[in-house]
């Protein structure tokens, strides 16, 4: 078992980078790389 915390300042900066329109195409690639489906438009609707 791993002893490692989660610290809730990595989910704020995963919304802040991903949920942010200026690094929308880095959510788009990590959608695509994740699932292996082509991705038009993505966004975080309530961040």
């Amino acid at each position: 078992m791993s002893s490692k915390k989660v610290i809730p300042t990595n989910d704020i900066l995963f919304k802040k980078v991903f949920g942010s329109m200026k690094y929308r195409h880095l959510l788009i690639h990590l959608i695509e790389d994740v699932l292996k489906i082509q991705v038009e438009e993505a966004g975080i609707e309530n961040p």
